[in-house]
This record gives structure tokens, C-alpha cells and sequence, in this order.
């Protein structure tokens, strides 16, 4: 009869290095690539540390540990196949651009340095530049120790006058 590993193995890291080997070549079938299969592998075992809380008498530790580690390469194939995606459509917009686009942006280009070069009132161009490389709101008004509504009432003024002499 063979040990059954009930409810959770005794010693975890003994368990580990003895199991870890397999599960990374059982994962490697679905990931085809030894260092992520490691990764999955040892993210597998942290949860399962995690949530050994979770483990149900009935089943086998093994088959629970195989179905989390399932679980990993799917969504690691997931996420991997949405950035694939991502970067295709990238280079098909990349692809589609005429010189007739490539024209007209160095002309925006052109003009958007200008304005935002010479525009009066630079702390409204501030806001807009921080707010254009991922800054909230709220994060711009916390560094510059005004309230958020005049950083909002700042930017959308700017945006309005940036699109009207863009155009």
C-alpha cells in the first residue's frame, strides 16, 4: 500500500526537492521552456503552501499540487498569448502607416513641441506632459501641493487649447 500524504506533507521542503524535478518536467510539456516551467513550478509550491488550509481529505496531496500547477501554466499560456497579441497588433498598426502619416505626425510633432515650448502659462503645460507619461491626477496634485480640481481644471484647459491649435 502506498503512503498516503495526508493531510499535508510533513516535512514540506524534503517533499519539495524531491517532487519539484518532476512537476517542472510534467509543466514543461505545456510551456516548452525549462526556466518558466521552474518558475511555475516553484510559484505552485508556494500556493499550495499558502492554502494547505484548503486541501481536501478525499484527494491525493499529488493531485491537488498537479492541478494548481495546471492551473499556473494555463495562466501563464494566457497572459503570454495576450502579449503575442498585443504586439502583433502593434506591428500591423506599425505596418498600415503611409508616408503621408508619417508626414502629418512630424508636422503634430513640430507643432507640439512649439506650443508646449512657448506657451505662457507652463504649469498648466506641466500638468499635461506628467498627466501624457502616466501621473494621475491626484499624484500631480500631491507633488505640486494643489487641490485636484484646479489640476483637472488646469489640464483641460491646456487639452482644449493643445486640440484647437492642432488642428
Amino acid at each position: 500500500m502506498t503512503e498516503r500524504l495526508y493531510p499535508f506533507p510533513q516535512n514540506f521542503n524534503v517533499y519539495y526537492r524531491k517532487t519539484a524535478p518532476i512537476l517542472e518536467r510534467y509543466l514543461n510539456k505545456f510551456v516548452g521552456n525549462p526556466e518558466i516551467s521552474k518558475d511555475i513550478a516553484q510559484d505552485t509550491f508556494e500556493k499550495a503552501f499558502r492554502k494547505k488550509t484548503t486541501f481536501r481529505e478525499e484527494a491525493e496531496f499529488t493531485t491537488w499540487l498537479y492541478a494548481i500547477a495546471k492551473n499556473g501554466a494555463i495562466d501563464y499560456l494566457r497572459k503570454e498569448q495576450h502579449r503575442k497579441n498585443k504586439t502583433i497588433e502593434a506591428i500591423d498598426r506599425i505596418s498600415s502607416i503611409t508616408p503621408e502619416d508619417e508626414a502629418i505626425g512630424r508636422e503634430t510633432e513640430t507643432k507640439f513641441h512649439y506650443f508646449t515650448t512657448n506657451h505662457k502659462n507652463q504649469e498648466a503645460i506641466e500638468i499635461l506632459l506628467l498627466n501624457m507619461q502616466g501621473y494621475s491626477e491626484t499624484e500631480i496634485a500631491e507633488n505640486r501641493g494643489k487641490p485636484l480640481e484646479v489640476i483637472k481644471s488646469r489640464k483641460h484647459r491646456i487639452k482644449k487649447e493643445l486640440t484647437l491649435y492642432l488642428l
